[in-house]
């Protein structure tokens, strides 16, 4: 099987960003197709921690570690919902 291509998904606990990372998992054809990297301010909030439990990776915004943010050359598709 071909690498996944990866999502990035800004917002991924909220209800826009989350309502993205919902369809992807709830579609076997898009799950097969895409990986995806949840953006959360804190990864160890329940809504975060239940994204994880579904095979989501989650970067934290705040990560020490500046491999861990999600580069856009590596991205496929970027979801951000924020302010213009």
């Amino acid at each position: 099987m071909a690498s996944k291509k990866v999502l990035v998904v800004f917002g991924a606990t909220g209800s826009q960003g989350g309502s993205v990372v919902k369809s992807i998992l709830g579609d076997p054809k898009a799950a097969e197709q895409f990986h995806i990297r949840a953006v959360t301010r804190d990864p160890t909030k329940p809504n975060a921690k239940k994204l994880a439990d579904q095979g989501v990776e989650l970067i934290s915004v705040g990560s020490p570690n500046p491999l861990a943010s999600p580069s856009p050359s590596e991205s496929e598709t970027i979801f951000n919902n924020g302010p213009r």
